[in-house]
């Protein structure tokens, strides 16, 4: 298991990321993660192919239910594995939100919302929104 808990020093006193917690299991290359991003400005550094995109990917299903880097689900599970299992913890003042999704090779999707199953992924977005920026997006 690879933890990681430093993040970069920002001159900002206001939080930037509200996830506390991110946790990853079987999910691309990344058999288990667990992450405590700082309340700033975080950078993920690493090699090519450590997992870096994947992290960033992890965050995005959560937000989206989708990934930003393929239509097939199934290509986000590691490869000999079932299923993925993605969780976050995301802070919203004095409130805190749970979120979990585990999906597997048949598409089928289990969501998880402060331990109950919400009606509709949709939740999920409007609990930890999200905007992707990509060299593509302009």
């Amino acid at each position: 298991m690879r933890r990681s808990t430093w993040s970069c020093p920002c001159a900002c006193n206001e939080a930037i990321l509200s996830v506390s917690h991110l946790s990853l299991s079987r999910f691309r290359n990344i058999e288990t993660l667990q992450l405590e991003p700082g309340t700033g400005f975080n950078c993920i550094i690493g090699p090519n192919g450590s997992g870096k995109t994947a992290v960033l990917e992890g965050l995005h299903f959560l937000g989206l239910g989708r990934s930003f880097r393929t239509h097939q689900p199934a290509r986000a599970i590691q490869d000999g594995q079932g299923d993925f299992l993605l969780f976050a913890r995301k802070e919203e003042g004095e409130r805190t939100h749970q979120l979990g999704m585990q999906r597997d090779r048949a598409g089928n999707l289990s969501l998880r919302l402060n331990g109950e199953t919400p009606d509709r992924l949709a939740t999920f977005a409007e609990v930890l929104p999200l905007q992707l920026i990509t060299p593509e997006s302009f």
